[in-house]
């Protein structure tokens, strides 16, 4: 449980162990640090990933603490955003790898308190699966909109769509555009 600030700096760094940010909390990787979480980390602090720095993730990551810096992010497991649900922010770039699944929680029309936003300033890139899960008997309406994720640039695609947790009403169908 990390109620302070972790700073890791230049070379490679590799933390195991479960991983709780709170909300006071701080873990900086600055000067080219190549950092690699092997466990789950709750974020509900702040990460900050410096210019030329770059974070790993083969453990889950949730929480709805912010992304600070523009280094590099690579999912390879679970990543949930927000508080179930959440608004998320990152100033740098994000990669989902092949192996990633993001869950996205949907409870309401209204983005961020109601359902899940990733907002990613720098490169986003899709792969991995995507899960849509409805929240406390939620069931969408015709024409309603979610606006999960918005990037400064984008690649890729998820190759997998998991919408099994998120039935509509007969007659009503997802839009993925």
């Amino acid at each position: 449980a990390n109620n302070g600030q972790l700073n890791v700096t230049f070379g490679g760094a590799s933390l195991f162990g479960n991983i709780a940010i709170d909300s006071l909390g701080q873990i900086i990787l600055s000067s080219n640090s190549n950092t690699t979480f092997f466990d789950d980390l709750s974020n509900k602090g702040e990460l900050r990933v410096s210019p030329g720095s770059v974070a790993t993730f083969f453990g889950d990551v949730s929480g709805p603490g912010n992304y600070t810096g523009t280094g590099s992010k690579f999912y390879e497991a679970l990543f949930s955003p927000g508080s179930s649900p959440g608004l998320v922010i990152d100033e740098g770039d994000a990669t989902f790898g092949s192996g990633a699944v993001v869950v996205m929680e949907i409870g309401g029309a209204d983005q961020g308190s109601e359902y899940d936003h990733y907002d990613v300033a720098g490169q986003l890139s899709l792969n991995g699966t995507l899960v849509i899960s409805l929240l406390n008997g939620y069931a969408p309406g015709e024409g309603e909109v979610f606006d999960l994720f918005d990037w400064g640039a984008l690649s890729g695609e998820f190759f997998r769509l998991d919408f099994s947790g998120a039935t509509l009403a007969k007659g009503l169908a997802w839009d993925f555009s």
